[in-house]
């Protein structure tokens, strides 16, 4: 659990926090985790289910995950191919989303190059409430990074999660 302090008029909230995993055979793997807040100002108690259930095939090309969370009725699917991103291959997802106030699909095809990633993406956002209007969106995403080394400089694929030392 954790104790979380306020600077704020928010207050101080306590955080409970049980998360459990397994592994199984076949690259099968099952999360759940439930957190409970109590919020020390208003007395108020929040909780939290969450379960995820995930394959992925022994050589890491395609990967298989569904989620589910109480607080909104949030249920999620997606799929991945080349999930790693392995340059010189294709890159595709695709994923449904429904949830207590709208369902959402989306769909993306993509190349992951030495020098970069590109990706194209549809979706579709279709609101449960009355008189709002469906949503549909197309993206052209087109990434790279500019690497810098002792002999010079050139463009190489996006570096996520890293940092420099000097």
């Amino acid at each position: 659990g954790d104790y979380e302090m306020s600077r704020d008029k928010t207050g101080d909230r306590w955080v409970r926090r049980v998360n459990l995993f397994k592994g199984f055979k076949n690259n099968i793997s099952l999360s759940l985790q439930y957190d409970e807040k109590k919020d020390l100002a208003t007395q108020e108690l929040e909780h939290r289910f969450f379960a995820s259930l995930q394959w992925v095939d022994d050589d890491y090309h395609h990967q298989v995950l569904g989620s589910y969370e109480d607080q909104d009725d949030s249920k999620r699917v997606d799929w991945v191919y080349n999930p790693g991103q392995h340059p010189g291959e294709a890159v595709a997802r695709a994923a449904h989303m429904s949830n207590h106030d709208y369902e959402e699909s989306n769909a993306t095809l993509g190349y992951s190059g030495y020098r970069g990633l590109i990706e194209i993406e549809q979706a579709y956002t279709k609101p449960k409430l009355e008189n709002v209007n469906d949503s549909y969106r197309t993206r052209l995403n087109a990434n790279t990074s500019l690497v810098f080394t002792k002999n010079g400089y050139g463009f190489s694929k996006p570096i996520n999660d890293s940092f420099i030392l000097f």
